[in-house]
């Protein structure tokens, strides 16, 4: 884990809420290495075998690692998949240096950080994690 100041800190627990993944997405696993953009703009990097996962409501596409994917979504049939599973979140630090699967990124003021059940951490712009999620849940 990234040691600098604007690094997520797990020592206050306090901070970490516990939400619902909600929403359904249309996703197909890629067989090429490629990259995709955050609405920040940063350049993400995902590895062959990892899936392209897309919004149905706001069309926005980001990478999930394959063993990851199995264990958060549910088909539906074909490419829809619902998305399930807890996580935990909190409001992101304005300037907060996170490496996440797909590379290192800083978040924004407004944004929420994610923390997976498997370890991996990601920045959610506020309007697409209130469409995401639903909490936050009593532990």
């Amino acid at each position: 884990m990234n040691t600098t100041p604007h690094s997520p800190d797990d020592s206050n627990d306090d901070e970490w809420q516990l939400f619902r993944r909600i929403g359904t997405v249309d996703a197909e696993q890629r067989t090429e290495d490629w990259t995709w953009t955050l609405r920040s703009g940063q350049t993400m990097t995902a590895n062959a075998g990892d899936w392209a996962v897309q919004d149905t409501t706001s069309g926005h596409t980001w990478s999930v690692r394959d063993d990851i994917f199995r264990a958060r979504y549910e088909n539906l049939g074909g490419r829809i998949w619902r998305r399930r599973g807890v996580v935990r979140a909190r409001p992101a630090r304005d300037g907060e240096i996170v490496d996440t699967l797909e590379g290192r990124v800083t978040t924004s003021a407004g944004e929420w950080l994610v923390l997976g059940e498997h370890g991996d951490r990601w920045p959610v712009p506020a309007d697409e994690f209130a469409r995401r999620y639903d909490g936050p849940f009593p532990d």
